[in-house]
């Protein structure tokens, strides 16, 4: 992939909610699911206000989604009760959206890190089941690159592996991440790999004004579209200019969504995040509604599920 006129990335936008007298009773007349979910705060955060800004997020998120019959409300300072109407199959989706931290950033990436080496050398010598050290080789502006990495089918095994080679790996201002390889045809499965970028994002959560969703003219494959506020634009520019020939990181959750090359300064502060392939054709649709929702929405201290009661009609 290359990376031009335009860019991929998200981030997240932070919105508030205050609370104000008891909320109306749990609705049981139709089917649905109840939720209770325990809050974390973040640093320097105190309880109640973890609690508020997970409302205030999850409800802007059910809002946003269009869920039926939402209801949010606090139980205690610690936990959130949610209850929503919609058929078991919908639940699976609002609640992968209600968890979602949405932690998306633009990452350099560090090619040649002598600490990945040791570690793909040490691969090479111990042959680990299903993984195996490739070589990737690309043309920038400014010549040749090289980098190496490692890919297995099995993304818990090949997490396993490099958790097991100790702190060395990612430590300090770098991390290894994967990145969910596309097959070139079926059936051949979907495969791992490495990169080692750096800790810092160069844009961040508070850098994104609008988020939509649009769809690529060549392949009709959705994709989310992110302009960039002023400050995220003139930094994105800078940074792409800085880096011609290097790969960006368009990293996800944790995950890499793509590493496109940047073969010109990108002074526009338009990006575009490509959704993952998958084998359901509405799977794609439905994780740029989502990400849209979430950007749109801000992100959420930790949430963990304590309790779930499917509600059935009333009879």
């Amino acid at each position: 992939m290359v990376l031009a006129a335009a860019a991929v990335i998200a981030a997240v936008v932070i919105t508030g909610v205050m609370l104000s007298g008891d909320p109306p009773p749990r609705d049981r007349t139709g089917p649905g699911v109840v939720l209770v979910y325990e809050v974390a705060p973040f640093e320097g955060q105190t309880q109640t206000q973890a609690r508020d800004l997970a409302i205030a997020g999850i409800r802007a998120r059910l809002d946003e989604k269009g869920t039926d019959r939402p209801s949010v409300r606090a139980v205690g300072p610690a936990q959130v009760e949610i209850q929503f109407g919609g058929d078991p199959d919908s639940v699976d989706h609002v609640i992968e959206l209600i968890e979602r931290r949405a932690a998306l950033g633009i990452h350099h990436v560090v090619e040649l890190d002598p600490e990945m080496k040791a570690t793909i050398d040490a691969a090479k010598a111990e042959a680990p089941s299903g993984i195996t050290a490739e070589v990737d080789v690309w043309d920038g502006p400014d010549g040749p690159h090289r980098d190496e990495y490692l890919w297995s089918e099995d993304r818990l095994r090949l997490e396993a592996w490099l958790q097991g080679k100790g702190p060395a790996v990612g430590a300090g201002d770098r991390r290894v991440v994967l990145e969910s390889m596309a097959p070139a045809a079926a059936p051949i499965k979907s495969r791992w790999r490495t990169y080692v970028i750096e800790r810092a994002p160069i844009i961040g959560g508070a850098d994104v004004a609008r988020a939509s969703v649009t769809y690529d003219q060549n392949t009709m494959r959705p994709e989310v579209e992110l302009v960039l506020d002023d400050d995220g634009r003139v930094r994105f520019g800078q940074a792409t200019a800085a880096a011609i020939g290097r790969k960006l990181a368009i990293v996800l959750d944790g995950r890499v969504m793509s590493a496109p090359v940047v073969m010109s300064e990108i002074p526009g502060g338009s990006i575009r995040v490509t959704m993952g392939y998958s084998d359901d054709p509405g799977d794609a649709e439905r994780q740029a509604h989502a990400l849209v929702s979430v950007v749109r929405a801000g992100t959420m201290p930790a949430l963990r599920l304590v309790d779930r009661i499917d509600v059935g009609p009333a009879r």
